[in-house]
């Protein structure tokens, strides 16, 4: 996915010269497709709960959890059950 670009909701998205900024809202469970993102990222979760997939290792995260992507990484996402706010900057 290109910078700024998300399957959820992009709730507010700010751009500063090379970093955007987005709040993304999935307001109910979702396993999103296999994907990329062209950026590099730096994302917090919020609310509600999400787990990753990076071939066989799967990582869950809590909210307030922060975590890096390196640019290019093929991953599979599962927002959980009660949706997710993400805070994202790429």
């Amino acid at each position: 996915l290109k910078a700024g670009e998300f399957f959820g909701e992009i709730q507010q998205k700010r751009q500063f010269a090379e970093v955007t900024m987005s709040e993304i809202l999935h307001p109910r469970k979702r396993n999103c497709p296999a994907h990329s993102h062209e950026q590099a990222s730096f994302n917090l979760l919020l609310n509600g709960s999400y787990s990753e997939k990076f071939g066989r290792k799967e990582f869950s995260y809590n909210p307030m959890t922060f975590w890096w992507h390196p640019p290019e990484i093929f991953h599979k996402d599962e927002v959980g059950k009660t949706g997710g706010r993400f805070f994202t900057v790429e």
